[in-house]
């Protein structure tokens, strides 16, 4: 009888216990992406006789996405993220949460972006340094699912993102409406979660990444369109300047330094 219960007791927290590692994997893999740009608003002002004036001024804002770090090298980290999470951006930066609390504040590099405006064309990959992470411990990366694994209709997914730019968090869902490059799943993914990667059951490979949110669920573009979309960009790689060749290069001449003043 104890032999049982002793079996019962294993098997009830360790099975779990390794979900739940995986889904900690998933989590400490996503991050959140800062992006700053300028933006056209409208400023209502009244003046001293109060009349009402309204002009359009740029403004610099920030806006926040997902990404999930997929692959790594020996220099350089790559994340997977929506393509619209990257445009037009001034200045892009991400962090990361993995020892439960959050990681430099870092500079990205677009490797990589195929987006279309109302279309789901829409994937980019983003690189950082592994040096600006410091001491801070870089995330396991979690893997692409292979080519040709598809995902059915009521299949169980789990999904993390970084809601509103806070702490990465995930939700256990289902695929719906599956199609060839893009599928409909529930829950309604909450605004700054495009480019979150949606996992397997077991939070073991990307199977999506989510590029938008309906009125009741969200929609991914499927791991076989990501691999038609980046071609042989996958695996990816930074491409590292060719090192002159010492013998031939001439030192230029000196030139007295420029002062620039801006407006």
């Amino acid at each position: 009888m104890k032999i049982k219960s002793l079996a019962f007791v294993l098997v009830f927290f360790l099975i779990p216990t390794f979900c739940y590692s995986s889904v900690i994997d998933c989590l400490e893999a996503t991050c959140v992406i800062l992006k700053q740009v300028e933006a056209e608003v409208e400023i209502t002002t009244t003046d001293k006789d109060g009349k009402v004036k309204k002009e359009k001024k740029k403004q610099l804002q920030l806006r926040v996405g997902t990404g999930i770090l997929f692959h790594e090298d020996e220099k350089h980290v790559y994340i997977l993220t929506a393509g619209h999470v990257v445009e037009g951006y001034k200045t892009l930066h991400t962090l990361f949460f993995k020892t439960g609390l959050p990681s430099p504040v870092m500079e990205v590099k677009v490797l990589l972006k195929k987006y279309k405006k109302d279309t789901i064309e829409d994937v980019a990959i983003v690189t950082v340094e592994k040096k600006a992470f410091g001491k801070y411990p870089i995330p396991k990366p979690i893997p692409l699912a292979a080519k040709g694994e598809e995902v059915k209709a009521k299949q169980r997914l789990i999904s993390a993102g970084c809601p509103g730019g806070r702490w990465p968090n995930a939700f256990i869902g289902a695929a719906m409406i599956v199609g060839k490059d893009a599928y409909r799943f529930i829950p309604r993914p909450l605004k700054g979660r495009s480019g979150s990667g949606v996992f397997d059951e077991d939070g073991t490979k990307i199977l999506g990444v989510i590029i938008w949110a309906g009125q009741m669920d969200g929609v991914a573009i499927t791991t076989d369109y990501i691999y038609r979309l980046l071609g042989n960009n996958l695996p990816p790689k930074v491409k590292e300047p060719e090192k002159a060749d010492e013998e031939e290069v001439e030192e230029p001449p000196k030139e007295p330094a420029i002062s620039i003043e801006l407006d």
